[in-house]
């Protein structure tokens, strides 16, 4: 019953029920001794509930991956023995599993290479590097377009058109536009509406990319807005991109008053701290209030989000204060990519003041701001072309976990010299 109905809410983006599924199962699944007959579908859930535990926050992978172990092994023909392969392979430190799923990469069992390049896509995603996550992601869609089923490609396809969003290079928008069509139309095909949904959110960030303002007003209009009370949704992405229209079409007030409109929303039913204080809103929530004032500032308008702006230098240094959330919660997922979008909130604030004060301390601080959140994967979050671009989870799911290890770790150094940066800000303005 758990392969079943795994495979099923995997399908449909189900991320709430794979979650609990995952929790009910962790304590039952990787003891169990299964008859011949059940071998197959114990595999199946094993393999659902360790990819839940590395994709999602919540259950940890780990007893999931003890279960697969004492599985007997078989030939890697099908997605679990395939994944079962692969997940067997991780049980280093991360530059072990980063090389292991490399060489597994490079396999001639297409199913084998498939699994091992989508899972070293997520990791080097993860880890900020993502040339060498769409290369990956690319190897993966190719060695399933050799033998895979049709949702494998599926997945592929969406992971490569996210990437070509995020990587944002000459032509990636009308890339990332093929393969998303391609994610949709078998997505809709299988009756999977919610993971359509996403995929159509996401064709209407590349339309966006492409400046195609027409078609992305379009496939808008066919999406179904997420309620507030989702906690794995995008609440206001409807908005976000109403507003990065209107930008496109010239038209500023709508535009920044559309991204007013979205950030004021989620401060509001968030329910932010005392005082103002954003830094317990989650991620996405982070990501708009810091692309809203990013779009004013583009535009000679701070003044209008000054109770924002007042609140980012604490933000930050909740969100740094400690090595990092803990494992497991929706926070560890995004905090450094959410931490580079409120630096680049910060440095243009800090330009701003600098050209109205006339001090260079700011436009120095400004710059080296802006150098810092292009290392923690900020500035892509945000900016298209000299404009901005929100960035949220994508057609996958949530956002990844952020990685741990020797990655993380220097990332998280960096973000704690623009924490102080940030609030040196403040300081000097006392």
């Amino acid at each position: 019953m758990s392969a079943v109905l795994g495979g099923l809410w995997s399908v449909e983006s189900s991320f709430a029920r794979l979650t609990a599924l995952a929790g009910d199962t962790v304590r039952i699944l990787p003891g169990f001794r299964p008859e011949t007959a059940l071998v197959e579908a114990t595999r199946t859930s094993l393999v659902l509930g360790a990819m839940s535990g590395f994709l999602l926050p919540g259950t940890s992978p780990a007893r999931f991956l003890v279960g697969l172990r004492r599985l007997p092994p078989a030939p890697p023909d099908t997605f679990a023995r395939a994944a079962q392969a692969v997940l067997n392979a991780l049980n280093g430190p991360p530059e072990k599993d980063l090389a292991a799923l490399q060489a597994l990469g490079e396999s001639d069992q297409p199913l084998v290479a498939g699994m091992a390049s989508q899972l070293g896509s997520f990791a080097w995603e993860g880890a900020g590097d993502l040339d060498g996550a769409l290369a990956a992601a690319r190897r993966s869609l190719a060695a399933f377009e050799r033998r895979g089923s049709a949702w494998l490609r599926t997945a592929a396809h969406a992971q490569v058109g996210e990437l070509c969003l995020q990587v944002g290079e000459a032509g990636s928008g009308d890339e990332a536009l093929r393969h998303l069509s391609a994610a949709l139309s078998v997505a809709e095909a299988f009756g999977a509406w919610s993971t359509a949904n996403r995929v159509r959110e996401a064709i209407v960030g590349a339309n966006v990319l492409r400046g195609a303002y027409d078609e992305a007003e379009r496939e808008l209009k066919l999406t179904t807005p997420h309620g507030a009370d989702e906690s794995w949704e995008m609440s206001m992405f409807d908005t976000t991109m109403h507003a990065e229209i209107a930008l496109g079409r010239g038209d500023v007030d709508t535009g920044l008053h559309l991204w007013r409109t979205a950030a004021t929303t989620l401060r509001d039913t968030r329910r932010p701290g005392p005082g103002g204080d954003v830094s317990r809103l989650d991620p996405w929530a982070l990501q708009v209030q810091a692309t809203a004032v990013v779009a004013h500032a583009h535009h000679g308008r701070l003044c209008l989000v000054a109770e924002i702006t007042g609140a980012l230098p604490a933000a930050l240094s909740a969100l740094t204060a400690d090595p990092g959330p803990p494992p497991g919660t929706l926070a560890a997922s995004y905090d450094l990519a959410t931490c580079g979008s409120l630096l680049l909130a910060l440095a243009m604030t800090d330009i701003d003041r600098g050209q109205h004060a006339g001090g260079s301390g700011f436009a120095r601080s400004g710059a080296r701001m802006i150098a810092l959140a292009g290392r923690t994967g900020g500035r892509r979050a945000v900016v298209r072309r000299g404009r901005v671009v929100v960035r949220g989870p994508g057609p996958g799911g949530p956002a990844r976990r952020r990685p741990r290890g020797a990655a993380g770790a220097g990332q998280r150094q960096w973000l704690r010299f623009g924490r102080d940066r940030a609030c040196g800000i403040d300081d000097r303005l006392a």
